[in-house]
């Protein structure tokens, strides 16, 4: 069950409040990846496919994708591919590996209620300075 985040109203406005974000993105610190860099467990053991519920051309294009597999009928006459371990699976264009680089830590201006676009978010150098920047600004609530 999903339930609806609460949140008290703040009495500051969105415009005196900051965001500190630690961002990986993805075009900049990520790359392409293998199912055997990522650890896919459809690589490593193998996968079924029920066929059940699955277009034509879903089903043509999982026993044309050159993966080696069998098929299998069970007792009540739905239709299994069982492909083999140590093949890509049928996510590998999506699985990406984290590149050797560093965080960008960053503070914008606003909170969950809206960020000002108009500027331009404060880029820290390292954890360091970061951790300092937040501790001042939450120094100014204590007051």
């Amino acid at each position: 069950m999903h339930r609806p985040l609460s949140r008290p109203e703040p009495r500051i406005p969105v415009q005196g409040m900051q965001t500190h974000h630690i961002l990986a993105p993805v075009q900049t610190h990520w790359r392409p990846a293998s199912c055997e860099e990522v650890g896919c467990l459809a690589f490593h053991h193998g996968w079924v496919l029920p066929l059940e519920g699955l277009d034509e051309g879903d089903i043509w294009q999982a026993r044309n994708s050159g993966r080696r597999y069998h098929q299998q009928t069970n007792e009540d006459g739905k239709v299994f591919l069982h492909f083999e371990a140590g093949q890509p699976c049928f996510r590998a264009s999506t699985h990406q590996a984290r590149l050797d680089r560093p965080e960008l830590y960053v503070a914008r201006v606003g909170d969950w209620r809206g960020t000002d676009r108009s500027q331009d978010p404060t880029r820290f150098s390292g954890a360091d300075a970061w951790v300092d920047h937040l501790g001042t600004h939450l120094e100014k609530f204590r007051e």
